[in-house]
């Protein structure tokens, strides 16, 4: 069986430099949903930048019917995000990292709302690495260099670990 998903990222809900351009997330949103309720997607992975903590609460209510996985970017706080998502959610670490399995693939998800990955993280992706199936690995920053403005302001720290 095939799943389809959906990867969607930097809705950037509520804040101050969309709405100068003349751009409504929320509406941008509400199109992005209503495309993928109309193709049937299976899960949809959110990675990273949702917006404004206050933009929180209506973005885990409007994924309220989907089946979702989630990883923190620059623009999320994990202390907002747990309020409304639980998977993988260790509260004693500050910080959401975990993996999911399927028959085929693992998918894991980082946390770089830091704009680094923490040594917690490294080691307990160290672990995780080792297994006889596809990996997917999800995270907000690219790890490898990317020859533009935003990566050279806002790049991950410490890519080489």
């Amino acid at each position: 069986m095939n799943n389809k998903i959906a990867y969607i990222t930097d809705i950037h809900l509520d804040e101050q430099f969309p709405i100068d351009q003349g751009v409504n997330c929320r509406i941008n949103w509400k199109t992005i949903l209503k495309d993928i309720s109309s193709k049937k997607i299976d899960k949809v992975i959110f990675g990273g930048d949702i917006g404004e903590k206050s933009s929180n609460q209506w973005f885990f209510e409007s994924l309220e019917n989907y089946n979702i996985s989630i990883s923190l970017g620059n623009h999320d706080y994990f202390s907002e995000v747990i309020k409304y998502y639980s998977n993988g959610v260790d509260k004693k670490q500050n910080e959401l990292y975990y993996s999911e399995e399927s028959t085929f693939y693992k998918c894991i998800f980082l946390d770089s709302s830091s704009g680094s990955i923490s040594q917690n993280q490294i080691d307990w992706l160290k672990k995780e690495l080792t297994i006889n199936k596809k990996i997917i690995i999800f995270i907000h920053h690219p790890i490898l260099a990317v020859d533009s403005e935003v990566d050279r302001r806002f790049s991950l720290k410490e890519r080489k670990k």
